[in-house]
């Protein structure tokens, strides 16, 4: 049996969240982050076109560089390590560990103390569903059910 978490539903707004990597993974997580009005600094060597457009329109910061050269600011709400090297996603997280802060290592559920949840959102509720990490379709299938019905079946 997986651990258990509990769903827990708290303001980001001005919070400041690091993102290592600015791949897919990291997009989708930004973009749902960004939702809930986050300070978002993505440190990364590079940024597709879609980051790119976030920052321009100066939703998100950006920091030229790449993990350990770029130090985590240990003021951060959370860190994200979402890069596309595993060694340094996992150096992240035990950075993170040792200094307290809360971590989300993309690539390595067993190093993660949240989880990102498919999240529904109408004028005036937001439903954040997860499952135990072992199936993301269910998930994702039960998101999508609950959207259809929220929006009257559409």
């Amino acid at each position: 049996m997986s651990e258990l978490r509990f769903p827990m539903f708290i303001p980001l707004e001005h919070k400041k969240i690091m993102v290592f990597g600015a791949g897919k993974v990291a997009y989708r997580r930004i973009n749902t982050l960004l939702l809930f009005h986050a300070n978002i600094t993505v440190v990364s060597p590079a940024v597709c076109k879609e980051l790119e457009n976030l920052i321009n329109q100066k939703k998100i910061y950006w920091i030229k560089g790449s993990y350990p050269d770029c130090l985590i600011e240990t003021d951060a709400f959370f860190i994200l390590a979402a890069t596309n090297d595993e060694k340094i996603n996992e150096s992240i997280y035990k950075e993170c560990k040792k200094n307290n802060l809360l971590v989300n290592n993309a690539g390595n559920q067993s190093q993660c103390d949240f989880f990102f949840p498919a999240i529904v959102e109408t004028n005036d509720l937001i439903v954040g569903i997860a499952g135990n990490g072992s199936n993301h379709k269910k998930v994702s299938e039960t998101a999508t059910k609950i959207r259809k019905e929220l929006r009257g079946g559409e």
